[in-house]
């Protein structure tokens, strides 16, 4: 079997996820499966090319076909590049079937959750289109979310400190500011930061603490071989001291999920696990529904309030890497096994209705097709 992940390329180089790679040449090579890094440009060259891994560095060589790709192109920018679509068509004209066709929208991922009734309950107050000083009349706290953020950059804090008094954090490249003033001055900052890219606005829920600190929780959904969606590991992660999320590059700590819950709930920690994984469930049922059964893996980011309700947050289309030692083997495993599900389900990679895409000009024709998928 060969996998082929798909990154993107800069001066020559494969540009992406490389450690990840690395460690799937490594367990790939004991189970038997080739693995290779393909880029757009790379696909798209007269003589199709790809980077495979001799031990120590990749090196670039003629493209002889996948069963499959797994897309972790890095940036979303890059995945609005026209190369990136004419790259997934060519995989398309060539019968390469692919997995996950792109990172998700958070609004599109709200919308998905509220046309689902079980679930949006369970989804915090949200307003997908709104305008701050409307917003503000209507109290707080809000955590205002950029559409197409990752990993809490962008994010923004607003509540109200007393009767005339507002008080806002923000969140740029790791580093939390902060300020306060008037009702004018905080819609003017709020409108000012969000110009020009669209952001969604959600009701704070004040979470349950480990050591002081909030919690949530974040769960990795794979599907295996036979298209089932598994639960390969839940974990916690509590937010930092002054930090807005719980993100563990920003400060945020990991926790055990039991062990969190038990601290702020006692006897109930295992009853509120349990609702955790169903919601969770639930919810990856539903944004795959969305994508017509597309979908390989995925993330989910919930929260339990200091009553124990549980909330959902986000859903991340690349998960990012799971450090407890008991999950991140487990989801090397696991890419193994959606490989073979897309392998004898999929054709193409499709479109996501989750993630914003400007339309596509032009198809590329096939061309330079490897002789080991023509034969």
């Amino acid at each position: 079997m060969k996998l082929a992940v798909l990154l993107w390329e800069r001066h020559g180089r494969p540009l992406g996820n490389l450690r990840l790679c690395r460690e799937l040449a490594v367990a790939g090579e004991k189970r038997g499966w080739k693995i290779s890094i393909v880029t757009p440009g790379g696909l798209l060259h007269s003589s199709p090319r790809d980077y495979q891994w001799n031990g120590i560095n990749w090196v670039m060589r003629p493209f002889r076909g996948a069963d499959a790709v797994y897309n972790r192109v890095p940036h979303r920018r890059f995945e609005a590049q026209p190369s990136f679509f004419s790259a997934l068509e060519q995989l398309r004209l060539w019968g390469i079937p692919g997995w996950n066709p792109g990172f998700f929208s958070k609004d599109q991922v709200i919308r998905s959750w509220l046309a689902r009734p079980d679930l949006a309950k369970r989804v915090p107050g949200t307003q997908l289109d709104f305008e701050p000083y409307q917003l503000m009349l209507e109290g707080g706290p809000w955590l205002l979310k950029p559409c197409d953020g990752r990993a809490g950059e962008g994010i923004i804090e607003i509540h109200r400190a007393s009767r005339n008094v507002w008080a806002w954090r923000w969140q740029r490249r790791g580093r939390v500011s902060k300020d306060r003033g008037s009702f004018e001055r905080c819609s003017a900052f709020v409108r000012r930061y969000t110009r020009g890219r669209h952001y969604l606005a959600q009701r704070q829920i004040a979470l349950a603490t480990w050591r002081g600190n909030p919690f949530d929780f974040r769960t990795l959904w794979q599907k295996d071989s036979a298209g089932r969606w598994r639960l390969t590991g839940i974990g916690a992660r509590a937010a930092g001291r002054d930090r807005i999320t719980t993100h563990v590059p920003w400060g945020g700590r990991i926790a055990h999920p039991h062990q969190a819950l038990e601290h702020f709930f006692g006897t109930r920690a295992e009853e509120i696990l349990d609702e955790v994984r169903k919601t969770a469930v639930s919810a990856v049922a539903q944004l795959d529904r969305s994508q017509a059964g597309r979908l390989g893996e995925m993330s989910i980011d919930l929260g339990c309030d200091r009553e124990g309700n549980v909330w959902l947050f986000e859903a991340n289309a690349k998960p990012m890497r799971f450090d407890e030692p008991e999950i991140h083997p487990a989801y090397l495993d696991g890419i193994f096994e959606t490989a073979l599900w897309a392998k004898g389900h999929l054709t193409g990679f499709g479109e996501s209705e989750c993630a914003n895409r400007p339309p596509v000009s032009g198809r590329p024709a096939a061309r330079g097709v490897p002789r080991s998928i023509r034969d």
